[in-house]
């Protein structure tokens, strides 16, 4: 039984919505695991002592950012192509996953090395978010040829 589109994409605006909302559950986490991360110091370097490991963690998130971009449009075209509506939840899925991992390479930082511009990496990831928020007009190619 095929599902409504209406009801797909709806659950995908929630699978969307609980991937934005675990943003705020890493910044607690961080919050009480090491509250002196939030006593901001700008005057501190942003690569801090370990430039190499920065910038190397700074390459990584920007590419799985545009990974995440490129495997979501690939996934939503080869969805409109094979008529599978639920194909295009997996797309959501798949680029939130990867912008989920810019936060996670933000708290490694912050654990690891205690760095103060992890919320840098957060940034990025909810904005990547922002940019795979469900179309509904992706759905509905999905479900009817035109």
């Amino acid at each position: 039984m095929k599902q409504n589109v209406e009801q797909i994409y709806k659950t995908n605006l929630i699978v969307w919505a609980a991937f934005l909302l675990s943003q705020s559950a890493f910044f607690m986490a961080l919050y009480f695991a090491k509250p002196e991360l939030f006593q901001f110091d700008f005057t501190k370097p942003v690569f801090g002592d370990n430039f190499i490991v920065i910038a190397i963690f700074g390459f990584i998130a920007i590419l799985n950012l545009f990974i995440g971009l490129f495997l979501r449009m690939q996934t939503v075209n080869q969805a409109i192509e094979e008529q599978k509506p639920l194909m295009v939840q997996t797309a959501l899925i798949l680029g939130l996953a990867f912008c989920e991992s810019l936060s996670l390479l933000g708290l490694v930082l912050a654990f690891a090395f205690n760095y103060q511009y992890f919320f840098a990496w957060m940034i990025l990831a909810i904005i990547g978010m922002f940019l795979h928020y469900p179309k509904k007009q992706n759905y509905y190619d999905a479900s009817f040829k035109k």
